[in-house]
């Protein structure tokens, strides 16, 4: 075991709490049901999938990268895993809307577009997973014309979100409790007790899922800011009717993605978007924002005709994101100790010297998930169930570790003091 990434407490006995019924929470919930776990999800808001997890649309498709880096890995791990969720909830449940229709990603720029080539060339992916295609034939495969060339995803498509956290969530070994606001926790002999901002106890488990985005912050202590750099950014996307005098572009058959992206009709309308605010606040959509939408539209499809902002629909939700583009996935450390402990690891040494770091037995995270949470989260639950239950996991050991909670407070500790920085988070579709 490496010291400074330590594996959680198994679940002695088979309950769990999750804190929220958004696409992460949901997954790992279903996912520990499945294995006879007793599930309270614990949701603040009057019903599931009220943040980022509520758009009408949302896509699923991979990141490729020329180093098959841990954000590339992961991502195609995930989407072979959702394909077959996606299929199996399908059979059971039709509002998911699961379509595979493919998705098409194409290059930002002349560079852009010969370094991706580079990346087709060298890494030979499976025809029926990742193709490279020129302007002519991503035109026939999106049904609409574009200008550049891009990947094609066959396997990639696009769902309805907040059915499918209502499908994960419809298990008999999962108790959904809506309106109840979790304020704080603390331990109390074997079990974590949650309270609500009266002082009440809501829940008392001796396993806690936190998959509340970055207001799991809001239940830890202060130094945890640093320990795990998250950051809501704002996102707003744009719907269009597609009625009888329709532009072509809203006839597209296929998803298709730039610098954003434009996902084929659903109930007769077309979702485009997305913005990335940062240090943004509110609810409301704005014309700016709407603006800045169909730039990015036109840039998938020059022909495209500028729209009356004022008849566009929108939705505007925050995307929990860490600095690293990477969820976080694991124990939660013991931060206070792990600094102590690992004082002097920028001064070098093997793993062998050190005893392993502390975890808060019980407590786990599966938070961060970004734009990508369609791709990963179904996974990623599996994985946080596997790690819970004693299971082997799903993922590989360098994949465990990428996602740990404790691994900036490692990569701080690496550095020497005086060349430590704030993470910085930021968040992009590429």
């Amino acid at each position: 075991m490496t010291p400074w990434f330590p594996n959680g407490q198994v679940a002695q006995t088979r309950c769990a709490v999750v804190i929220g019924a958004g696409i992460a929470g949901a997954s790992v919930a279903r996912s520990l049901a499945e294995r006879g776990f007793a599930v309270q999800v614990l949701e603040r808001h009057a019903h599931p999938a009220q943040e980022a997890s509520g758009n009408p649309a949302g896509i699923v498709l991979p990141v490729l990268s020329r180093t098959g880096n841990a954000l590339s890995h992961l991502t195609q791990l995930g989407m072979r895993y959702a394909q077959q969720r996606m299929s199996a909830l399908m059979q059971h449940d039709a509002r998911v809307a699961w379509q595979p229709s493919g998705v098409l990603r194409l290059a930002r720029n002349p560079r852009h577009a010969a370094q991706q080539e580079k990346i087709a060339a060298q890494a030979n992916f499976p025809p029926d997973f990742a193709r490279w295609v020129d302007a002519i034939e991503a035109s026939a495969l999106v049904g609409v014309p574009v200008e550049q060339p891009g990947w094609w995803f066959a396997g990639g498509g696009s769902l309805c979100p907040p059915a499918l956290v209502n499908a994960l969530l419809h298990h008999e070994g999962i108790r959904l409790r809506t309106g109840v606001d979790v304020q704080s926790l603390h331990r109390e002999a074997d079990a974590w007790v949650l309270a609500d901002a009266l002082g009440q106890v809501v829940a008392r488990c001796e396993t806690v899922v936190l998959a509340n985005a970055d207001a799991a912050l809001n239940l830890l202590p202060d130094t945890y800011a640093q320990s795990l750099p998250l950051a809501a950014i704002r996102g707003q996307i744009s719907l269009v009717r597609q009625t009888d005098g329709a532009q072509d572009w809203m006839r597209l058959r296929a998803v298709a993605c730039r610098e954003g992206y434009v996902i084929p009709a659903r109930d007769g309308q077309v979702c485009f978007g997305a913005s990335f605010t940062h240090h943004a606040q509110g609810r409301e959509p704005s014309e700016a924002e709407h603006i800045g939408n169909i730039e990015r539209l036109q840039a998938i499809f020059p022909q495209a005709d500028s729209l009356d902002v004022e008849q566009l629909g929108g939705r505007v939700s925050y995307r929990c994101a860490t600095s690293d583009r990477l969820p976080m996935l694991g124990p939660l450390h013991d931060a206070p100790s792990f600094y102590e402990r690992f004082a002097r690891l920028h001064l070098g040494g093997t793993h062998q010297r050190y005893e392993v770091a502390d975890v808060l037995p019980g407590l786990w995270l599966n938070v961060g998930h970004g734009a990508r949470g369609l791709v990963w989260a179904g996974l990623l639950g599996e994985a946080l169930a596997c790690m819970i239950s004693g299971e082997v996991s799903p993922l590989p050991q360098d994949l465990i570790h990428a996602l740990h909670p404790a691994r900036f407070d490692y990569r701080q500790l690496r550095t020497a003091p005086k060349h430590r920085k704030e993470w910085v988070v930021g968040m992009d579709m590429g």
